[in-house]
């Protein structure tokens, strides 16, 4: 399904340089590009927060040699 939405001509001026820097084919492969930027996962939510030191469990007796 096509739809058409209203921009401003400053938002559209935005659009066609970022479809030149993209090397887009379309400006609906623009927004899918921004859309998925803004929607990429943060690489805090994979084990570690960002800048935090790796954990390591402290030793315990049992387990000493």
């Amino acid at each position: 399904m096509t739809t058409t939405i209203q921009v401003d001509e400053k938002t559209l001026k935005n659009l066609a340089a970022l479809k030149q820097q993209l090397k887009a084919r379309s400006y609906q492969e623009v927004i899918d590009i921004l859309v998925s930027q803004r929607r990429k996962l943060p690489s805090s939510l994979f084990g570690m927060a960002k800048g935090s030191r790796a954990y390591s469990h402290p030793p315990e007796a049992e387990h000493a040699l």
